[in-house]
């Protein structure tokens, strides 16, 4: 990567050309992409792959509860639901 900083620098010192002309310009530098680049970034899961919408009716009781816990944080009536289906599934 320092030879393109050089490169770069050279070329800023010897010519009167702007940033973004410089830039643009190809460079004749040889650069192993393999390297100096990640490919195989992990992609960050997104919300909708790791969660499915559901409409589900709840008592009116329960629902003051979950909305007293949850208060107003996001995501965590999602949170509490999910953790208190876990702990039904899990205790049969």
């Amino acid at each position: 990567m320092s030879n393109m900083k050089d490169l770069l620098k050279n070329k800023v010192k010897g010519e009167k050309k702007s940033a973004h002309d410089l830039l643009m310009e190809p460079a004749n530098v040889n650069v192993n992409v393999n390297e100096n680049v990640n490919i195989k970034k992990k992609r960050r899961e997104k919300f909708e792959d790791k969660f499915a919408r559901a409409t589900f009716y709840i008592e009116n009781g329960l629902l003051e509860k979950i909305n007293a816990e949850a208060g107003n944080e996001k995501g965590e009536k999602t949170r509490i639901i999910n953790e208190a289906l876990r702990q039904y599934f899990n205790s049969g």
